[in-house]
């Protein structure tokens, strides 16, 4: 188990792996639990799979906004007042 960010207004945090995957063929099972001090949830969450390190402090969930690979999103915040959250998005880029 990982705590990522503390449940604190404006918070953010990350986990990196020091190593480069050298599979052909691989897969990732997530598992994640969003809680806090009974407050509305954050703005949501990214898994990526890029070729570089991206940039900590970007605009895309905490990343850059230009990258190599997978980027998978999982927005639970309703920041434009459509009611079309929470949802999940993937990005591929090359």
């Amino acid at each position: 188990m990982v705590r990522v960010a503390p449940s604190l207004r404006s918070q953010k945090g990350a986990i990196w792996t020091k190593n480069q995957v050298n599979f052909d063929w691989w897969e990732v099972e997530i598992v994640f639990r969003v809680n806090g001090r009974g407050r509305i949830g954050a703005d949501g969450l990214a898994f990526w799979y890029t070729t570089q390190k991206g940039d900590y402090n970007g605009p895309v969930f905490g990343s850059s906004d230009r990258w190599n690979g997978l980027g998978i999103f999982f927005d639970s915040f309703d920041n434009d007042n459509k009611h079309n959250n929470p949802y999940i998005m993937a990005v591929l880029t090359t």
